[in-house]
């Protein structure tokens, strides 16, 4: 089994990628990880964009999903 590490660097980047995105409006991990690529930061599958939602909500953002699009609550970010 091999287990994929990132830098912690890449982590953090793509959270704020990902929460600058949102910003934005409701988009799905492929739509994220596409406006991603296209603003000229690549190597970032939906995958990552989902551990990057997962990293978000861990560090207290409120983003909420149907299933297949992703948005920022109400709440946004926790006090």
């Amino acid at each position: 089994m091999t287990i994929l590490t990132f830098p912690q660097h890449n982590r953090v980047d793509l959270m704020q990628l990902t929460l600058g995105v949102l910003g934005n409006g409701p988009a799905s991990a492929e739509d994220i990880s596409e406006i991603l690529a296209k603003k000229g930061y690549h190597g970032f599958s939906a995958e990552g964009v989902e551990q990057a939602i997962d990293g978000l909500r861990r560090n207290g953002y409120s983003v909420e999903t149907d299933g297949q699009a992703y948005w920022l609550g109400d709440g946004g970010a926790a006090a």
